[in-house]
C-alpha cells in the first residue's frame, strides 16, 4: 500500500516487496502538470523493477481550490503492460490479476496433449498461484525462488547448484515443469523470457523452444 507522493520513493515499495507483497494499492491525486509527466513513468517503474501489480486510483479534473489533477486510473502488470485504464472522470477498473494467462498456458498443455510428470514452482505467491490455475497439482521448491533483491541474492550460486542437481537426477519419459522467475531463466538459460513465455530446453539447459502463449 501507498499514497500518491509515496510513488517517487523506491525504497518504499522494495521493503515491502521484501516482504512477500506483489500487488500494490496506491490511490494519488497527482496534479496535471506533474502527472502529465511523471505518473505512468513512475508506475510502471515501480511495477518492473519490484516484478510487481500495481493498482492506482486516481483523482482528475478541477477542484474547489482551483487545483487540476492529471487521473490516469490503471492496473499495471510486472511487465510495465497496463491491463486497464481510466484517463478520466468516474468509474472502475477490474482485471484478472495473472489469472486469465495461467489459465491458458493450461489449456495449451491440454490441447496439445503435453505429458508432465511433475510441477515444480517457486515458493513465491504469484508462481504457486499460476501453478495451481493451470496445473492443480504442484509442489514448491526453494531452489526456484527469486534472487532479484539484494535481500536474497546471496543465494543466486546456491539455488542455481540445487537446481542443476535435481535436473541431474531426474529420470522421466515424460516432461518436468517448472514454475519460476524471469531472474532464475535467464541466469540458467542466458534467456530473457516475456511475462508468460514458455520456453522447453532439455537437460543441460539448452533452449529447445519457446512459446509465447496468446490470450
Amino acid at each position: 500500500m501507498g499514497c500518491c507522493y509515496d510513488l517517487r520513493f523506491p525504497e518504499l515499495f522494495r521493503l515491502q516487496h521484501k516482504d512477500g507483497v506483489e500487488t500494490f494499492i496506491l490511490p494519488a491525486a497527482f496534479t496535471e502538470q506533474t502527472g502529465r509527466v511523471h505518473w505512468e513513468t513512475l508506475v510502471k517503474a515501480r511495477a518492473i523493477e519490484n516484478l510487481c501489480y500495481l493498482v492506482t486510483s486516481c483523482q482528475d479534473g478541477y477542484h474547489i481550490s482551483g487545483r487540476q489533477t492529471h487521473g490516469n486510473t490503471m492496473i499495471v502488470n510486472p511487465w510495465g503492460q497496463v491491463l486497464k485504464r481510466i484517463q478520466s472522470g468516474n468509474g472502475f477498473v477490474e482485471s484478472e490479476i495473472n489469472r486469465k494467462q495461467a489459465k491458458y498456458i493450461g489449456k495449451f498443455f491440454k490441447k496439445n496433449k503435453i505429458k508432465i510428470d511433475k510441477v515444480l514452482s517457486s515458493e513465491w505467491c504469484r508462481c504457486k498461484e499460476t501453478a495451481k490455475i493451470a496445473f492443480r497439482d504442484f509442489t514448491t521448491n526453494s531452489f526456484l525462488n527469486s534472487f532479484y533483491s539484494s535481500e536474497f541474492v546471496m543465494n543466486k550460486d546456491k539455488q542455481v547448484e540445487a537446481l542443476n542437481k535435481y535436473i541431474a537426477n531426474f529420470e522421466s519419459k515424460r516432461n518436468l515443469i517448472l514454475v519460476t522467475h524471469y531472474v532464475l531463466i535467464s541466469e540458467v538459460l542466458n534467456y530473457g523470457p516475456s511475462s508468460g513465455e514458455i520456453v522447453v530446453s532439455d537437460k543441460n539447459f539448452n533452449i529447445i523452444e519457446t512459446i509465447e502463449v496468446n490470450y
